[in-house]
This record gives structure tokens, C-alpha cells and sequence, in this order.
């Protein structure tokens, strides 16, 4: 019998025999997948609504024992590892999308897969630990050395952020590092804790885009911090009127932050409301190009208070309801955008970006939804672009 409780704090019960208990917040918190082990050589992968209706029950052989597995936030990859050397990718069918054999030492200590099947691997030895990030298609992209031996790391959905925590009674080290998708630091927080499981690591969560991080220790605190390492809130499970838990073991955050999934080895879910901690929103469509080039946008966004977002042609149906949205690119940007922007912008306002060294600005109302103010900034190259943002950023609706 698994315990699920809302976000209120009501229980309800899954019937559900479990060794390995993990509840993932899904795109649009409409979908919770509960991982569990069976037996030696299967597992079973469970998907609930919120109030715990089931929907979709997937069973899948191993051939040498699973120790890890985990679940994509859209539910379209289920990864399993068996027998420590192999990781296979399922879909959401039980179909088997492709094995990555793991050539790295030591044993895995945990994995997470993005919502595009990219994978992320912990693996430790005594002589230290290792991360490895493999991409799409099964290959590796980076790995990087840790000298603990202890640890947990986790991508997020969007597969542009990586969240390791480490521990080592050793070195009295408790550090929760924060990383983009090509291995480099963005920040990193030591959070070694005296008392008697002083240092202990529960488990790391990462939202949609990576703007918010969950970080549990074993002494039933789940704590938040944004994107740039700041604290902005905690959770305290054995202080509110749920019953204490023995020790948390899984996280997770959905897309938009306000909502949180803790798992504890008491079989226990915890659906915690977070809204509270969660900054208003504003996306911002772009390509992973414009949008890394534009940090001055982001740093004038949030001294008005706003948290920005970025947002993928592929996810742009979860933000249509937004009230503004800003666009980044013009009809002939990359990965998508151009295509949104055809269909926004009329033709002669296509060929004023295209024209050489331009840079424009565009105010669009009622583009997806009724009162509804769409800005694009746009110039004839990437440069231009970046020239645009600086131009007229302090005309934005925020």
C-alpha cells in the first residue's frame, strides 16, 4: 500500500507492492509514474492521475537484474539498468528505443533520463565517482571526476541542466553542483549539515528548464533554490501534519515549479503544493543560440520581479495560454522559430528583419488566446538580434 497526499495534505492510498518507490510530476501534472521492483528480473512501471486513478501499467524482463531505473517526465522514456552494465531505453509501449553499453568504472549509483531520452549517470568506485551524460543517440557527451565517493546526479527534463549532489563522511563533504548540458559549473553550494546523519543526501530534483532545484537530506528537510543557487524555500516534512517519514529518497518538481513529489522509504508520496516559492513566469521562445547570447534580458527581467523562462518550439503549446510571451529570432532563426514566426508576422515584416543589418521590434495581440501580448525582437543575424534585445528590451510589457 503506497499513501499518496495533495497538495492539501488529504491522503489517499495506490495499492501497489513496491521495493523501489519513485514519483515523477509529469508536463502538465496530469501524469505520475511510480517505478517499482517485483522481482530480480522485472520491473514494473505504474502511471497515476494526481488522486491516484491508475492509467497505463508497463512490466519489462531484465536479463541480468535491474539496480537502477527511472522514468522522463513526459513519460516517453523509461530507462533501466541491468546488471550495472547495460542502460536500455524503453517507450511508452515497452518497446525497446535503443541499449548503451556503460563503459565506465565502478558501480552506478544512480540515472535519469530527459524528456528527449538524453542520460545521465552516477557511478562511484573507492577510488572516486564519476558523472557521464550520454546524448540522444547513446553517445557520450562529457563525463566528469568527483573525488567522493557518494552521490546522486539528475537532468533536467528540457536536458539543459545537471544537478549532482555529493557526499563523503571522509572529507565531511555535502556539495550540490550545478552544471549545463556541456559539464560546465554554473554554481556550486557546500550544505554539509552537523548532527547524527550529518552529510546523508536523500536525492536531487531539477524542474522543466532548470530553474528550480530540490535538495533533500536524510533528515526529512526538502529544500528549494533557483536557478542561480539562492535558497527560496524549505520544506519540512516531519513539522507539518503529515506523519514524520523515515528518510526521503526521491524528488520530484513539476514543469512549472509549484508542484513537488517526495517519496519516502515508509512508502510514502508526498504531492506538496510549492506555488508559494515559485516566481511569476516569463517565457521567452527562442532558439538555444539567441537565448544564450541574451543575458542581459534575463538580468533585466528579474530585477522587475519576473522569473524568464526558456521556452522550445516543441514546448509551445504548454505556454499558449501565457499573457506575454516574448519571441527571440526572426523567420530564418533555427530550430523552429522561424517557422512560429512565419506565421505570426505578415510577409513585408518578414523581409524588414531579413534586410541587412536590421533590427526590429514587433507588438502582436490575440496571436493564441484573446488580450494576449506577443513581442518578438528580431535582426538579420544572431549579432543583430543581440543588438535588437539591448535596443528595446525597456519597451517589454512585463
Amino acid at each position: 500500500m503506497v499513501t499518496v497526499f495533495n497538495a492539501q495534505g488529504t491522503p489517499s492510498s495506490i495499492n501497489i507492492n513496491t521495493l523501489d518507490l519513485k514519483g515523477i510530476v509529469g508536463e502538465t501534472n496530469s501524469i505520475v509514474a511510480i517505478g517499482s521492483y517485483f522481482d530480480k528480473f522485472s520491473i514494473e512501471t505504474r502511471f497515476f492521475s494526481p488522486n491516484g486513478t491508475s492509467l497505463n501499467n508497463l512490466t519489462f524482463p531484465v536479463k541480468f537484474g535491474v539496480s537502477r531505473s527511472a522514468v522522463s517526465s513526459n513519460g516517453k522514456f523509461i530507462a533501466l539498468v541491468d546488471g550495472n552494465k547495460f542502460i536500455t531505453l524503453y517507450d511508452p509501449n515497452g518497446r525497446e528505443i535503443r541499449t548503451i553499453e556503460f563503459d565506465g568504472s565502478g558501480h552506478i549509483q544512480s540515472l535519469s533520463v530527459s524528456n528527449s531520452g538524453e542520460v545521465v549517470i552516477f557511478s562511484s568506485d573507492e577510488y572516486g565517482s564519476q558523472v557521464f551524460l550520454y546524448g540522444k543517440e547513446g553517445k557520450i557527451a562529457f563525463n566528469k571526476n568527483f573525488e567522493p565517493t557518494q552521490g546522486i546526479a539528475r537532468i533536467s527534463p528540457d536536458g539543459n541542466r545537471i544537478a549532482i549532489a555529493l557526499n563523503d563522511f571522509k572529507s565531511f563533504t555535502s556539495r550540490v553542483i550545478f552544471l549545463d548540458r556541456k559539464g560546465n559549473e554554473i554554481w556550486n553550494k557546500d550544505l554539509w549539515e552537523e548532527g547524527t546523519k550529518e552529510g546523508d543526501i536523500g536525492d536531487v530534483g531539477i524542474s522543466y528548464d532548470g530553474n528550480y532545484l530540490l535538495y533533500a537530506s536524510f533528515n526529512e528537510n526538502v529544500t528549494i533554490f533557483d536557478e542561480i543557487g539562492e535558497e527560496i524555500g524549505k520544506f519540512e516534512l516531519n513539522n507539518t501534519i503529515i506523519d514524520v517519514p523515515k528518510k526521503v529518497l526521491h524528488l520530484s518538481v513539476s514543469e512549472m515549479g509549484d508542484r513537488l513529489f517526495v517519496s519516502t522509504d515508509d512508502s510514502k508520496l508526498y504531492y506538496l503544493d510549492n506555488s508559494a516559492n515559485v516566481k511569476k513566469k516569463f517565457p521567452i521562445l527562442a532558439n538555444s543560440i539567441d537565448y544564450d547570447l541574451n543575458n542581459e534580458l534575463f538580468d533585466y527581467i528579474r530585477e522587475r520581479g519576473l522569473e524568464p523562462v526558456h521556452v522550445k518550439p516543441s514546448a509551445i503549446e504548454n505556454y499558449k495560454h501565457e499573457k506575454s510571451i516574448l519571441i527571440l529570432g526572426g523567420p530564418e532563426a533555427p530550430e523552429g522559430i522561424g517557422e512560429i514566426v512565419t506565421q505570426i508576422l505578415m510577409y513585408n515584416e518578414q523581409n524588414e528583419i531579413r534586410a541587412r543589418g536590421s533590427k526590429k521590434t514587433f507588438n502582436k495581440t490575440n496571436v493564441w488566446m484573446k488580450e494576449q501580448n506577443v513581442t518578438l525582437i528580431a535582426g538579420s543575424t544572431r549579432e543583430d538580434t543581440k543588438k535588437a534585445v539591448l535596443e528595446y528590451m525597456d519597451q517589454l510589457e512585463l
